[in-house]
């Protein structure tokens, strides 16, 4: 079980991780620095808000991958808050040097919200700078089809279904299954 965590307190966050590690024993704290969603940016200058300040970003990390250790600690993200300040690849290394297990990539930016289409090329440029974590995609992933298509075409070693699994939660099992080649329930 993951567990997905966002605020802009480095402290909160770290508390927050550390119980959903020892008390509920999650496999996986993952911190949202992707939602676009106003309540987070502007009342609570967290989720997409972050992108704009990577340091903050590193900080909140650091103090979460301490607290919850063994646990591994995620990060996800969008390709930055608006189409004029794509800055996924620079935020990239800072959640690789803050010490995250692994970084999934919405290939929007917060401006774009859910409208238009992820940009899976831009989402793919992001691989080559990673050293060490897997680069998870996500975006548009609402099939089978789409998910066997992501990994044939782009260097990504994961994909996160997010919304496209509400109320469809057998999604799952169909993604499974095409992805050994198996028929689709």
């Amino acid at each position: 079980l993951a567990v997905q965590i966002w605020d802009n307190d480095p402290d909160t966050l770290a508390e927050v991780g550390a119980r959903l590690a020892r008390e509920y024993q999650v496999s996986v704290v993952d911190i949202n620095f992707g939602c676009p969603v106003k309540k987070v940016t502007a009342k609570a200058h967290s989720g997409s808000y972050l992108l704009d300040y990577p340091d903050r970003m590193g900080s909140i990390i650091e103090r979460v991958v301490r607290r919850c250790h063994p646990t591994p600690v995620t990060a996800k993200i969008r390709l930055g808050c608006t189409r004029d300040a794509i800055n996924a690849i620079d935020v990239a290394q800072v959640v690789e040097g803050s010490g995250a297990a692994a970084l999934t990539v919405h290939g929007r930016t917060a401006q774009d919200h859910f409208k238009g289409s992820a940009d899976w090329d831009r989402i793919a440029h992001i691989k080559p700078y990673l050293r060490r974590i897997p680069l998870i995609g996500n975006g548009d992933l609402d099939s089978p089809q789409k998910v066997v298509a992501a990994f044939r075409r782009y260097p990504i070693d994961g994909v996160m279904i997010a919304r496209a699994c509400l109320g469809r939660p057998w999604l799952f099992a169909q993604i499974k299954n095409a992805l050994c080649g198996q028929p689709i329930p």
